[in-house]
């Protein structure tokens, strides 16, 4: 039998939202091995810039990996923490980094509709041809959970990119920035103060 888009959507957003919500643990079974996220992970899945900030200075490492793979930023970026995600790309976490299932955190916003963060990534180089597993793009995620913004930006960029340098977007990305307000680093100094 032949399952609808909408049967497949919900399929798939039920499995990424049980896999969104094991950071919350920091040890879970997962039958052969115990499965574990670190401070960070916990901290970008909630969006405390303040508490990645001190973890950071311990242990300077934004591209810690889970039992999936997943670093900081994808969990950030699946949390729809802007903040956070722009606070972890200025400690240089890597933007193309690929989960167990070669998701990008391109594919894991896409499936969010958050062009905010997309346009984030891409303006920090991040790479709109990369494919998962499945042989998607995130351009193909955005379109197959209805967000035609997101795959709107996704197309533009995968058609003009140029190396890193994605010029068009940061007029676009800056312009966002501009409404949302403070930088990650700006927004965890004021909220020490």
């Amino acid at each position: 039998m032949e399952t609808s888009m909408t049967q497949k959507q919900l399929l798939l957003s039920n499995a990424f939202l049980l896999a969104a919500l094991a950071p919350l643990n920091t040890f879970c079974m997962r039958g052969k091995a115990d499965y574990v996220r670190s401070p960070l992970h916990k901290a970008a899945w909630i969006g405390n810039t303040q508490e990645a900030t001190q973890i950071l200075k311990e242990d300077p490492d934004p591209d810690k990996r889970d039992g999936d793979k997943n670093t900081p930023l994808h969990l950030a970026v699946n949390a729809g923490h802007n903040y956070m995600a722009q606070f972890l790309l200025e400690y240089g976490a890597n933007k193309n980094a690929q989960n167990a299932e070669l998701n990008t955190p391109l594919h894991s916003t896409a499936r969010w509709d958050r062009t905010d963060i997309v346009a984030l990534l891409l303006e920090a180089g991040a790479d709109p041809r990369t494919k998962n597993k499945m042989g998607e793009l995130p351009t193909d995620i955005a379109k197959e959970f209805g967000h035609e913004e997101v795959a709107r930006l996704l197309d533009t960029a995968t058609e003009h990119i140029n190396g890193h340098v994605l010029p068009f977007l940061s007029r676009e990305a800056a312009a966002l920035r501009m409404m949302i307000g403070h930088t990650a680093r700006e927004k965890a100094i004021a909220t020490q103060s």
